[in-house]
């Protein structure tokens, strides 16, 4: 073909797609060798213990303190995919997520509510999603899966854009399956219900949805009450303030553990709930838009004001900041500043006292949410000027 001759923007998308998935593939796979402390004292030995018990059966006892929706994928992976090496077989289904998230921030980009360019960012929104450091690391690197329950939650926000909302529950559901850090975003059942968008009986779904994923472990033997008291046991875990978290109880000694505790749960409540109540004074029916900037607030003001916390517990958060920035692009530095904040959380050893800086990084992000998208809380445009 002449050089003068230009290539047509079909094929020139096809192959720039074929090589930017091409690349996501290879990274992943270049870190799957990485053997993480997960992966050493949790993942690997549960994934032994389903061989030793041959498959299925290693349901009827609580050897894992995860809920059995992701012990149902171990099992897999233990059984059917032992073909596999055991660390790729389990890093398998959360590197697979990630290419469903992406997806989903795509779709949630592309609705109709939005001016046609800001749809027309949703391919960068799809790609960027997939080359986060964070995603990759969290599932790649470490083996992690906190991609399969912000998938369901990035879903759920997208049903209540389109006003689906029994799909919307429906996804909620699933998420609350998989890990309890997705009622991070309960709030935004409450401000739907208090809107009268939504039947209350749907969010009978969520615990519907639960106990549903509950049952094959139930149906193994093991106890209803021991699959409904997992949460319960993880919150006793690990009494430290912050487990790595950039958030502000770094700068808190765990010596005060037991009166700082309770103090800050009861002061995120409250704030939690004036935030609601806010929305709710403003009278007004959110607009897909608004849904977005709540779901990125309270994505990152939870795990930033709650002790306790883990670095990965940011994973939402960045992920609704990259969809917050490409809806509003003068904010596009945010998805950088939070991106090192969340980093810095991942560093251990002696690089641990810069966890304290990175909590420093995501309080300015959150500082700036609030003076210039939620306070005062208005009806945002559907685009605002790039």
């Amino acid at each position: 073909m002449p050089a003068s001759t230009p290539v047509p923007d079909g094929l020139s998308y096809d192959r720039r797609f074929w090589l930017f998935l091409g690349l996501a593939i290879a990274l992943r796979l270049a870190m799957v060798p990485n053997q993480s402390w997960d992966y050493q004292d949790f993942l690997r030995p549960w994934y032994d213990h389903i061989q030793a018990a041959g498959g299925w059966a290693a349901l009827r006892t609580g050897f894992a303190d995860y809920t059995p929706p992701y012990l149902y994928w171990l099992i897999v992976a233990a059984t059917w995919g032992e073909a596999l090496p055991p660390l790729l077989s389990i890093k398998l289904f959360a590197m697979a997520t990630d290419f469903l998230l992406a997806s989903y921030v795509y779709r949630l980009l592309r609705l109709p509510d939005f001016a046609p360019q800001v749809r027309a960012r949703a391919r960068i929104g799809f790609w960027a999603t997939l080359f986060l450091p964070t995603v990759m690391i969290n599932s790649a690197l470490w083996g992690q899966c906190d991609g399969i329950y912000t998938t369901a939650i990035v879903a759920f926000v997208y049903n209540l854009c389109r006003h689906r909302y029994l799909r919307a529950y429906l996804c909620f559901g699933l998420a609350f399956a998989f890990k309890l850090q997705s009622v991070f975003l309960a709030p935004l059942l409450c401000i739907a219900l208090l809107q009268r968008q939504s039947r209350p009986l749907g969010v009978a779904l969520i615990p519907l949805t639960y106990l549903a994923l509950m049952l094959p472990a139930w149906a193994m033997g093991r106890p209803l009450a021991d699959l409904l008291l997992i949460y319960a046991r993880q919150s006793g875990q690990y009494p430290r303030l912050s487990s790595d978290a950039p958030n502000l109880y770094e700068w808190i000694p765990d010596s005060l553990y037991w009166p700082i505790l309770p103090l800050g749960v009861a002061l995120t409540a409250l704030a939690v709930v004036a935030v609601i109540w806010l929305v709710w004074r403003r009278g007004l029916p959110l607009m897909p838009q608004d849904w977005i900037t709540l779901a990125f607030f309270f994505a990152l003001f939870v795990p930033y004001a709650l002790p306790k916390m883990h670095q990965r517990y940011f994973y939402m958060a960045e992920v609704f900041c990259l969809i917050h920035a490409l809806l509003t692009p003068r904010d596009r530095l945010w998805v950088a500043v939070l991106q090192i904040g969340t980093l810095l959380g991942y560093l251990g050893g002696d690089l641990a006292p810069l966890i304290r800086y990175g909590g420093i990084a995501n309080g300015i992000v959150l500082i700036l949410l609030i003076t210039r998208r939620l306070w005062p809380f208005h009806r945002a445009p559907s685009v605002a000027p790039s």
